[in-house]
């Protein structure tokens, strides 16, 4: 029997298939990076391209960009004491963008000026979008006791164009950056003590409100608008370490431990709200009647996801975090010598003092109605803790 192979150059195009590029692999029609020249590449897709002007494929500086400047300051403090300060600050440029055409909010060729667009977003309008509220429950553990208004939810308009193809750019519009203070100590104390320390603090902004194109993530409350979305502010968080060593003369025996306090962990809150638990702002008033893709859903359905539930998060971005992590590990270790070789015999015990500090919490909100065991609401339950105290028997030959 004969077997007969067929090749294909690159570029040619198989029975059934679509283009193939320089490399033989096949065009991507749905998305495409401005620059790609390959045929069937779709004509508003070219047409877009051609208006940004650049190529993120090739050519000098046409890469993700990231800035980094530091400063630091060592000096001794009193004999055998030195502290070190340092300061770095980072700046990220030139991040890509999904860009999908007659969606959102076109950068390039759109029904209007794409500033126009994001600012009318920023105001809960657009017209492949309805935007919606829901109001918080009214807790104590939530910020200011609950009962705010979440504003800029959104669901997708019954009347997008569908398969549309998608143009990846580099916007400068997207402002990104990360300050960071680290401070050191060491003190070299009599009779071989060594003890080092110091505290790490940083903290990062990063705000997209004017490089969001197809999905406005605006969501937020009064007071903090689009802080849940597109403008993510992380506060100051402090990371504080230590350790301390010595060398028990005689005996020979080593002793040292580490200590670490850490920031808790980010609490998330979201909570499923029904079709009818929503308002739709005054220009989607018409969704609240529409009638659902199943008739036994009633009217007013949601898009996408669920189509009589949706989740909301109740808390914006980094807004509430759990207790600090801190534990302390200790290492005892007595060394054998001989013959111009050492054996190490030692014990590692972690988390010492068996912190139970929590590392996770529940972050699903839910409604006591009724108010049974069964009901109950179960968010800020620790769902994980520290590592429980642990030893770990080491042997190390040196020779």
């Amino acid at each position: 029997m004969r077997h007969v192979r067929a090749r294909f150059k690159p570029g040619s195009i198989r029975p059934g298939s679509e283009p193939l590029d320089a490399a033989g692999i096949p065009v991507g029609l749905t998305t495409t990076q401005c620059g790609r020249t390959e045929s069937a590449i779709p004509a508003a897709i070219q047409s877009y391209c051609n208006a940004y002007g650049e190529s993120i494929v090739d050519g000098w500086g046409h890469r993700r960009d990231e800035w980094q400047f530091g400063v630091g300051i060592q000096h001794e403090i009193l004999p055998r004491l030195s502290g070190e300060f340092t300061w770095n600050h980072r700046n990220y440029y030139n991040l890509d963008r999904n860009d999908q055409l007659n969606i959102g909010c076109d950068r390039f060729n759109g029904a209007v000026d794409v500033t126009t667009c994001q600012d009318n977003m920023l105001k809960y309008s657009n017209p492949s979008y309805d935007f919606y509220t829901v109001t918080a429950p009214s807790d104590l553990r939530l910020p200011k006791g609950g009962g705010y208004q979440i504003l800029g939810l959104n669901d997708i308009a019954a009347t997008l164009p569908a398969n549309q193809p998608t143009a990846v750019t580099y916007m400068n519009t997207l402002n990104y950056s990360w300050n960071g203070y680290d401070t050191q100590f060491s003190w070299r104390a009599p009779k071989g003590i060594r003890v080092q320390g110091g505290t790490s603090t940083a903290r990062s902004v990063r705000n997209t409100c004017h490089a969001e194109l197809d999905g406005p993530n605006v969501r937020g409350r009064t007071g903090a608008e689009w802080q849940a979305g597109c403008d993510t502010r992380t506060p100051f968080q402090t990371s504080v370490r230590g350790t301390a060593s010595y060398t028990v003369p005689k005996v020979d025996v080593l002793v040292s431990t580490v200590f670490q306090s850490l920031p808790g962990t980010d609490i998330a809150s979201s909570l499923t709200y029904t079709k009818d638990q929503v308002t739709w702002n005054s220009a989607s008033a018409a969704r609240a009647t529409r009638p659902c893709a199943t008739a036994a859903n009633g009217v007013g359905c949601f898009l996408s996801g669920s189509p009589t539930t949706v989740i909301v998060p109740l808390l914006l971005n980094n807004e509430i975090y759990g207790e600090r992590v801190a534990y302390w590990d200790m290492k005892f270790a007595k060394n054998i010598r001989f013959s111009n070789r050492r054996l190490q015999v030692g014990v590692d015990v972690y988390n010492i003092f068996n912190s139970d500090a929590i590392t996770g919490y529940n972050g699903t909100y839910t409604i006591d109605n009724p108010a049974t065991p069964a009901n109950e609401n179960t968010w800020l339950q620790p769902t994980s803790l520290v590592s429980p105290r642990y030893a770990r028997f080491q042997l190390q030959f040196d020779f």
